[in-house]
């Protein structure tokens, strides 16, 4: 038997994390939940060693921040 390498979770689809991302800017906490929001998102697209070349970034798809 020879032993694999467990793959990294898949971060969520960028759909759902622009929606969620987008429901936080709304909130009375945006200040304290959106930068935790982007800095976990980019460790998670980092830490599951995908290239994101091809994708849109988030800030075009949900326009510029507040």
């Amino acid at each position: 038997m020879s032993a694999q390498p467990e793959e990294a979770p898949a971060p969520p689809a960028p759909a759902a994390a622009a929606q969620l991302l987008q429901e936080l800017r709304a909130d009375r906490r945006a200040d304290t939940w959106v930068p935790a929001f982007e800095r976990d998102w980019a460790k998670a697209l980092e830490d599951s060693g995908r290239d994101e070349t091809g994708f849109v970034d988030l800030n075009d798809v949900l326009g510029a921040r507040r």
